[in-house]
C-alpha cells in the first residue's frame, strides 16, 4: 500500500492499576513516512464490569504521569515533513551555491 490512515492508541500504566491511553490519528507513506493528529487522553480504570474510560485533558494526563508527556515517537510525528524540509533546504543551498 502506497499510503493510508487510521488510528492508534499508545498506554502508560500508572502506579496504581490504572493506565493513560493517547489515541491518535495518522497518515503515512509507504509505512515509513507518517504524521500523527487528533490527540484524545483516556483514563482508563479497572472495575468490576471491565474497563472504565474517562476522557482527560493533556493537562491532566501529564499530572497523573507525574510530569511524564505521553506522546507517539518523533518519527511517527514529523517523519512526513522532514522529506519536504529536506528539498527546501536543498534547493535553497543550491540557489545559494549555484549564485556564488
Amino acid at each position: 500500500m502506497f499510503f493510508g490512515s487510521g488510528r492508534k492508541n499508545k498506554t502508560q500504566n500508572l502506579p496504581d492499576g490504572r493506565a493513560i491511553m493517547l489515541n491518535y490519528g495518522y497518515f503515512h507513506l509507504m509505512f515509513i513516512f507518517t504524521v500523527t493528529f487528533k490527540y484524545k487522553y483516556i483514563l482508563c480504570t479497572k472495575s468490576s464490569d471491565g474497563w472504565a474510560y474517562k476522557d482527560v485533558t493533556k493537562e491532566e494526563a501529564t499530572q497523573l504521569l507525574s510530569g511524564q508527556e505521553l506522546k507517539p515517537h518523533w518519527w511517527w510525528r514529523y517523519s512526513l515533513l522532514i522529506g519536504p524540509g529536506l528539498s527546501i533546504v536543498i534547493a535553497i543551498i543550491s540557489s545559494i551555491v549555484g549564485n556564488s
